[in-house]
């Protein structure tokens, strides 16, 4: 496992810290984990923090799509109306991920997601600083 995670549900939300190169199996695993909470319920928050890591050299908008296609609906409701903020280190990151997250705002789906450069500006965006 190459993240951290923490759960704060007095304060709403979740917190998942990735090291290394990003595997799409610890964002599965993580959602997972969180679910599983006793003190869980749609509307928690979502920050995860990439700054420390990075996306795999192959990585594009379609691999991104077809990795989440097997696992959104689940996901999705059972984050229900929440927002879930990235962090990304480099800007290459940044524009693979704003990318694949800019098609939510075309669908229907409950959560509002964006994507940061900077921890200080996501835990503001979350309601946390």
């Amino acid at each position: 496992m190459a993240y951290e995670y923490e759960f704060d549900r007095v304060r709403n939300y979740a917190l998942f810290v990735h090291e290394d190169e990003l595997d799409f199996a610890d964002v599965v695993a993580g959602f997972k984990r969180l679910f599983a909470e006793p003190e869980f319920e749609a509307g928690v928050n979502v920050l995860r923090d990439m700054s420390g890591s990075f996306f795999p050299e192959n990585i594009a908008y379609d691999y991104l799509e077809n990795m989440y296609a097997n696992e959104k609906g689940w996901i999705e409701d059972s984050l229900g109306d929440c927002r879930v903020a990235w962090v990304v280190g480099s800007p290459e990151d940044f524009a693979v991920l704003h990318r694949w997250l800019v098609r939510d705002r075309l669908s229907t789906v409950p959560q509002d997601r964006k994507t940061f450069r900077r921890l200080e500006d996501a835990r503001r965006w979350l309601g946390l600083s």
